[in-house]
């Protein structure tokens, strides 16, 4: 049986994904934000609300012995 890719579980024909372009070898910067969770509460939207209008997109977040680390990027 063939697998048409267009069509979503229940049948029904999707539109293809749109294509996305990008520079030949993008350059990222990163930035590392972390909080002591003992001392403060996770960040809130007010916190993180203006990386994301610098341009920078969350991209990971890791928690260790109590210390929260929000792992940020964006393109050069």
């Amino acid at each position: 049986m063939e697998i048409n890719p267009f069509l979503d579980p229940t049948g029904k024909e999707q539109s293809p994904a749109p294509m996305v372009y990008l520079k030949e070898n993008p350059a990222w910067e990163y930035k590392l934000f972390i909080r002591d969770l003992e001392l403060d509460n996770a960040p809130g939207e007010d916190e993180i609300n203006p990386f994301g209008a610098e341009g920078w997109e969350l991209v990971g977040l890791f928690v260790h012995a109590n210390m929260l680390y929000c792992y940020f990027k964006r393109m050069k």
